[in-house]
């Protein structure tokens, strides 16, 4: 449930992220990302953070985009443009064709509306972006080269892009970048520049540095271990109504970490993180009707949370509704239903799967 993020123990920003006179080498560098201009994936040029239900919060329209042109906004809420699809926004705007207009369905200040865009190609887009100085298709860039989004992984060049980006101080490429010191991916790895660049996002206000900073003191990763600071960091990003953040707090409260036992401040906090896709939450929830605690032991109820988190591949609830379907508790005892969802979760990565099949198996 906790994520092995950590941050930070010191307020000075450390010398990689000064601004620096282009040399001969650097401007080599930047003239091989131009080599390649597309990579083959639609877009429309917005940077957003992805909701667990699949839509896409607009933090920042890419300058020159097709999303610019198209009237898109900081704020809108882009909504998947097929439900019958599993996968998120991104990712279906993603098949269609460079070219194909589309239209895009979203929600600004909570009214259903729709527009017509050009869907672009994503690199061509953030190439774009970057030549007009903005920060958020830099970190695009980033993202391009650091996940081989179209092209090969090179995170030599994520690593360059995401550097540019954070010295603008974009909140989204100071923690990527930091990701990339902590974990020592494409730099050796310095848990000192990694904690320095996650409270300089923090500091800008940015939900997931403050999610961070949360995991670090949890888990005392780079900081001693403080539960209570954990959740004060916790809520502070819960404020701005951070679902990961919203369902760690509902764990800490269901748990007693960090602040006082409270069954019903649990459950609040679950609800408010389910109600936005949260999986953690519907976890959560699950847990709470199995075991009975501030709701009625409701084991149907537990099932349909479970159900809610593995339908999207949670490998730990396709693992706990498989072994409901395999002794009949909330559900209709079903040995083939549970050996497939006990194979999902294997697939997934669940360690209690493989083992639990072999014995069910023999």
């Amino acid at each position: 449930m906790v994520a092995s993020l950590a941050i930070v123990f010191s307020l000075w920003t450390g010398p990689f992220l000064r601004t620096q006179t282009p040399t001969a080498a650097t401007q080599e560098k930047d003239s091989k990302i131009i080599e390649q201009h597309t990579n083959g994936r639609g877009a429309i040029g917005v940077f957003c953070e992805l909701r667990p239900d699949g839509a896409c919060l607009v933090q920042q329209v890419t300058k020159g985009g097709p999303a610019e042109r198209g009237g898109v906004r900081p704020g809108d809420l882009l909504l998947r443009l097929d439900p019958a699809d599993t996968g998120n926004m991104v990712e279906q705007l993603a098949k269609h064709g460079i070219g194909t207009r589309v239209t895009l369905p979203f929600e600004r200040h909570g009214e259903r509306k729709q527009l017509v865009v050009t869907v672009g190609d994503q690199l061509a887009i953030a190439l774009r972006g970057a030549e007009l100085g903005d920060a958020s298709a830099e970190n695009t860039i980033g993202d391009i080269y650091a996940n081989g989004l179209g092209v090969p992984k090179d995170y030599a060049e994520a690593l360059r892009c995401y550097r540019k980006s954070a010295a603008k101080q974009f909140p989204a490429a100071e923690v990527r970048l930091g990701a990339m010191y902590e974990n020592g991916v494409g730099v050796p790895k310095n848990m000192n520049a990694a904690l320095n660049l996650y409270f300089q996002a923090a500091g800008q206000g940015s939900a997931l540095g403050e999610f961070v900073i949360g995991n670090a003191y949890f888990s005392g990763i780079g900081v001693p271990k403080d539960q209570e600071a954990a959740f004060a960091w916790y809520s502070v990003a819960a404020k701005q109504n951070d679902p990961d953040a919203e369902a760690q707090i509902g764990y800490m409260y269901l748990n007693g970490f960090g602040v006082a036992k409270n069954p019903a401040a649990a459950l609040d906090w679950y609800r408010k993180a389910a109600d936005q896709g949260e999986l953690a939450a519907y976890i959560g929830l699950g847990d709470m009707y199995t075991n009975g605690v501030g709701v009625p032991n409701d084991h149907v109820a537990a099932a349909q949370w479970y159900r809610k988190a593995a339908e999207q591949g949670y490998a730990a609830a396709e693992y706990d509704l498989g072994m409901m379907y395999a002794i009949g508790d909330g559900v209709p005892k079903d040995t083939k239903a549970a050996i497939d969802w006990l194979k999902k979760a294997a697939e997934h990565g669940d360690p209690r799967a493989k083992p639990t099949l072999e014995k069910m198996q023999q």
